[in-house]
C-alpha cells in the first residue's frame, strides 16, 4: 500500500530511528521491497533493460552477509491481486506511472524502472542459498507483521505501511541497513563464533506514539485518511480540509508533511476509534457515508496484525492452515498450482489469470512510437490463457470442472477437436490486459488460444500432472514454433535437448528463435550477435557454476583471455554509448517473450530447466556490443573478423560455442525474418542523387539485404562430431 510522505517525515524525526546492531536473530523480509531496493540502490535503474548478472551478485552478497552475522531471513512475497477490485484504480495508476518513467528514460531523461526479470533472479539466488521464503495469497504486509509478532523479531523492508503497524520486534528500513559491511566485536556469541553484526536503524510504533502523544490503536487512521489503496481521498477531502493546518514555515518539506502533522494533532485529541470514524463521516455526504465507512474499516483492518500467524506453521511444518483449492473464491485452482505458487515456483500472474482474468503488462524502455514490445509475446500468452482457463470456459457452458478433459487424447489425436470448435465453446472466456499504447494505458480483451499448430488442443491445467515431461516439452516447442524434424541433424543440436549446450540456455535458445521470427519491427543481425556475445561473457564470468561444469571445457587460460578481451574491447567503452531506440525495442521484445515462455514453462511444471537469467542478459553490455557492431563498416565478413580477433582471440573453444549457437539459431529463421542495413558508400561527385544514397539502409525491403545471403560467409560445414556443443 504505502503512505505518501510518511517515510521522509519519520526520517526527519531523528529520535524515532535508533542505531541498532542486527545479529544472531530471525528477521522477516518484505520480498518485493527487498527486490526493488537491491536493484534500485546499486545498479543502472533499468535504463538498458537490466544488469541481471550484477544484480545476482548483489542478492547473493546480501544473503551471504546476513548468514555471516547468524541472521536467519524469512522472505515473504505478495501474491495475487485482491479479488474485490478495490485496488484496481491504484494498479492502473502504477501502470501509467511505469509507462511515463519508461518514456522519460527512452527520451534521454532520468528515471527508474525495475527490469522485468528481477524477480526470477532473486528467487533463484534464494533457492541456491536455501533461504526460507513463501508467497502469500494476496498482499503480504499484514502476514509479515503477524509473523514478526509471533516470533518477536524485526521486519526488514521499504514500505511505509510498516511504520503504522505495531511490530513488537521493530521495523528496520532497508535503506538504513549497512548490509555491505559486516562488522565484528571483540565479544563472542554463545557458540564461540566471532560476534558479527550489521548496523541498522530501528523504529517502533511505541516511540512514535509517545513522540506525538497519540494512542497506539488510533495510528492506523493516520494511514487510512491521508490516502492509501483502499480509501479514495476525494471522499474525505472535506474532512482533511477541516483538520488541515497550514505550516508556519515556507519550506517545501514542511508543506509536504503538513497534512501528516495536522492529522497527528487531531488524533492526539481523540480517545476512541469509533468516535474518530463518526467525526470523519460527519463531513461526508449522506449518500456516501456507508460506502466510506466500509472503506475505512477495511483499510484499518489491514494495519492491525492478526493475533496468530498462518505463516509461522508454514515455515515450521511446511503447512498452511488456510490452504484450500479456491484461494478465497469459488474458482477451483489445482492443489499442485497452489503449492507451486506458495513455494515461488509458479508466478502470481498465473493465479491472477485464473481468478481475475486480468493482467497488468510491464512496460520496458522501448520505442514508444512503436507498438508495445509485449505484442510480440501475445501468442505465447494466449496459449497460456487457454491452458489456465480451459475449466472456467467449461463452467460458463454449464459443465463440471474436469468433465470431458483428456490431455492424453489430445496428444494421441491432435486434430480431433478443431480450434474453431473450442473457440465457439469458450468465447466468453477472455483475459483483460492493461498495456502500453503510445504513451498511455490501453485495456485489451484477449481471447485464449485452445489449439496449437503441430500439436492440437491445449492441455487443461488440471491434466498437466498426468502427462510425461516429453509431452509437456513438445507443447512448449510447438508454441514457440520449433520444427523438431527440421532441427535434427543441421547443427548437432537436438530440438528437445540442445546437445551439450548448458541446460540453462535450452529454453532461451528457442525463445530467441521465436522472437526473431515474430519481431515487429524486425530485428537485425546486430541484435543477435550482441546477445550471443553477452551470453559468452556471462558464461565465462560464472564458469564455476554447477550448470556449466560438465559442458564448458574451457581451461583457466582461455577463460582469462576471453575476460580480458571483453574488458579491453567492450567494457571500458560501456559508459560512452547512449541508448539506441532500435536496440532497446528489440531487446524489450526479447525479454517479454522470455518472460511469457517462462510462465508457460512453469504452468506446465517446468518441462525445460528454468533459465538462469543472470547468464542471459546484461543490458549495458548488450547495448555497447550492439553499438560497436553497428558501427563496423563493411558488412558481415568484417563483423565476424572483428568478433574473432577482438573477442575470441586465444579462446578457440568459446568461439566454437558462439559459432554453433549462431549457426543453430540462424538455421531456424526464415531469410526474410531479419534485415541488415547495407553499408553506406562514400559520396561521389557527380554520382547518384542524395535521396538514392540516404535511403539505402533504412528500409526493410528495398535497400536492405536479407540475412540469408549475409550469413553465407559465416556458415560452418557440419561435421560428424559436434562435441563443442
Amino acid at each position: 500500500m504505502g503512505v505518501k510522505g510518511l517515510t521522509s517525515f519519520i526520517e526527519q524525526q531523528h529520535s524515532l530511528l535508533l542505531e541498532y546492531q542486527l545479529h544472531d536473530a530471525r528477521v522477516i523480509i518484505d520480498g518485493y521491497g527487498c527486490m526493488f531496493y537491491l536493484y534500485s540502490a546499486h545498479l543502472d535503474h533499468g535504463h538498458h533493460g537490466g544488469e541481471y548478472d550484477a544484480y545476482e551478485d548483489k542478492c547473493r552478497l546480501f544473503f551471504t552477509n546476513l548468514h555471516k552475522c547468524n541472521i536467519t531471513p524469512y522472505v515473504v512475497f505478495d501474491g495475487a491481486y485482491d479479488l474485490d477490485d478495490k485496488k484496481l484504480s491504484t494498479l492502473r495508476s502504477r501502470c501509467e506511472d511505469r509507462i511515463k518513467f519508461a518514456g522519460n528514460i527512452a527520451d534521454g531523461r532520468s528515471g527508474y524502472l525495475l527490469p522485468v526479470l528481477c524477480e526470477h533472479v532473486l528467487k533463484k539466488v534464494m533457492n541456491d542459498l536455501s533461504v526460507p521464503s513463501v508467497v502469500c495469497d494476496f498482499e503480504a504486509d499484514h502476514e509479515i507483521a503477524a509473523l514478526a509478532n509471533a516470533w518477536n523479531c524485526p521486519v526488514l523492508g521499504r514500505d511505509s505501511d510498516f511504520f503504522v503497524m505495531d511490530i513488537t520486534g521493530g521495523y528496520l528500513p532497508l535503506e538504513m541497513l549497512d548490509w555491505n559491511h559486516v562488522r565484528k566485536k571483540s565479544a563472542k556469541s554463545k557458540d564461540g563464533r566471532p560476534y558479527c553484526y550489521l548496523t541498522a536503524a530501528k523504529y517502533t510504533l511505541t516511540k512514535f506514539c509517545k513522540r506525538f502523544n497519540v494512542k497506539k490503536e488510533l495510528i492506523p487512521l493516520l494511514a487510512t485518511i491521508t490516502g492509501n489503496d483502499y480509501v479514495d481521498p476525494v471522499c474525505i477531502n472535506q474532512f482533511l480540509m477541516k483538520v488541515y493546518q497550514r505550516p508556519k514555515t515556507g519550506r517545501n518539506t514542511a508543506k509536504k508533511h503538513g497534512h501528516l502533522n495536522s492529522v497527528l494533532d487531531w488524533l492526539s485529541e481523540q480517545d476512541t476509534m469509533e468516535y474518530c470514524i463518526e467525526e470523519i463521516l460527519r463531513v461526508v455526504k449522506m449518500d456516501q457515508r456507508r460506502k466510506v465507512r466500509v472503506a475505512l474499516e477495511t483499510s484499518l483492518s489491514m494495519y492491525v496484525p492478526a493475533d496468530d500467524s498462518k505463516l509461522a506453521q508454514y515455515f515450521t511444518d511446511d503447512f498452511l492452515s488456510s490452504f484450500h483449492g479456491y484461494l478465497g473464491t469459488n474458482i477451483p485452482i489445482p492443489r499442485w498450482c497452489l503449492v507451486a505458487h506458495r513455494h515461488g515456483y509458479m508466478p502470481s500472474s498465473v493465479i491472477n489469470i485464473m481468478c481475475a482474468q486480468r493482467v497488468f503488462a510491464l512496460t520496458q524502455v522501448e520505442n514508444h512510437a512503436m507498438p508495445s514490445a509485449n505484442d510480440t509475446s501475445r501468442p505465447l500468452r494466449q496459449v497460456l490463457y487457454g491452458i489456465l482457463l480451459h475449466e472456467s470456459a467449461k463452467r460458463s457452458m454449464g459443465q463440471q470442472p474436469g468433465q470431458g478433459s483428456s490431455a492424453e487424447r489430445s496428444m494421441s489425436q491432435p486434430g480431433r477437436r478443431s480450434s474453431s470448435e473450442i473457440s465457439r465453446e469458450t468465447k466468453k472466456c477472455t483475459v483483460v490486459e492493461y498495456d502500453r499504447s503510445g504513451r498511455h494505458v490501453k485495456c485489451n480483451e484477449i481471447a485464449p488460444s485452445y489449439d496449437v499448430p503441430n500439436f492440437g488442443a491445449v492441455i487443461p491445467i488440471l491434466d498437466v500432472p498426468r502427462l510425461d515431461q516429453l509431452a509437456r516439452r513438445n507443447l512448449v516447442l510447438a508454441v514457440l514454433g520449433i520444427d523438431q524434424q527440421r532441427s535434427r541433424g543441421q547443427s548437432g543440436l537436438d530440438a528437445a535437448g540442445c546437445g551439450s549446450v548448458p541446460t540453462c540456455f535450452h529454453l532461451v535458445i528457442f525463445v530467441v528463435i521465436y522472437w526473431l521470427g515474430h519481431a515487429d519491427p524486425k530485428a537485425n543481425v546486430c541484435h543477435v550477435r550482441a546477445l550471443l556475445l553477452c551470453w559468452m561473457r556471462c558464461l565465462v564470468k560464472q564458469k564455476h557454476r554447477h550448470m556449466c561444469r560438465d559442458t564448458l571445457q574451457w581451461d583457466d587460460a582461455e577463460a582469462q583471455a576471453l575476460m580480458n578481451n571483453f574488458h579491453v574491447n567492450v567494457e571500458q567503452k560501456m559508459k560512452s554509448y547512449a541508448l539506441d531506440s532500435e536496440a532497446s525495442h528489440g531487446y524489450a521484445q526479447m525479454q517479454s517473450c522470455l518472460k511469457a515462455a517462462m510462465h508457460l514453462n512453469a504452468a506446465l511444471q517446468h518441462p525445460f530447466p528454468e533459465p538462469d537469467v543472470a547468464l542471459i542478459y546484461n543490458g549495458r553490455l548488450v547495448h555497447c556490443l550492439y553499438a560497436t557492431l553497428k558501427g563496423i563498416p563493411g558488412g558481415d565478413s568484417q563483423h565476424q573478423a572483428w568478433i574473432e580477433y577482438h573477442i575470441f582471440h586465444r579462446a578457440p573453444r568459446a568461439l566454437a560455442l558462439y559459432n554453433a549457437l549462431n549457426r543453430y539459431i540462424m538455421s531456424h529463421i526464415a531469410s526474410e525474418a531479419l534485415y541488415v542495413a547495407v553499408p553506406k558508400k562514400r559520396k561521389r561527385r557527380g554520382g547518384r542523387g542524395r535521396r538514392g544514397r540516404s535511403q539505402a539502409g533504412r528500409r526493410y525491403g528495398d535497400g536492405a539485404a536479407h540475412v540469408g545471403n549475409q550469413f553465407a560467409g559465416l556458415e560452418i560445414e557440419d561435421e560428424d562430431n559436434d562435441d563443442d556443443l
